[in-house]
């Protein structure tokens, strides 16, 4: 699909189908990993050299500062990251 050619409508339209998407599909692995006792969610940014890259790690536990650090120690960047308690 070639975005340059879409309306604004199309392109707005077709934003929001791929956030119900992306929904979707976090909700059905969220839901996997409460299955298997996971309680914690942890997305995270890595900033590198150039373009940014999201990480997802779940944890049983609350995640520690040595966890995050772990997890972000590709990233320069240690404090772009949100925790989300499933369930």
């Amino acid at each position: 699909m070639n975005m340059s050619e879409l309306t604004d409508k199309q392109l707005a339209d077709e934003y929001h189908k791929l956030v119900a998407e992306d929904k979707k599909m976090r909700a059905d692995q969220d839901k996997k990993m409460i299955e298997k006792g996971y309680k914690f969610r942890m997305n995270g940014w890595i900033h590198a050299d150039g373009d940014d890259k999201e990480t997802v790690a779940y944890a049983k536990s609350s995640f520690t500062l040595a966890d995050i650090n772990r997890i972000l120690k590709r990233s320069v960047v240690k404090t772009d990251y949100k925790i989300t308690t499933l369930g």
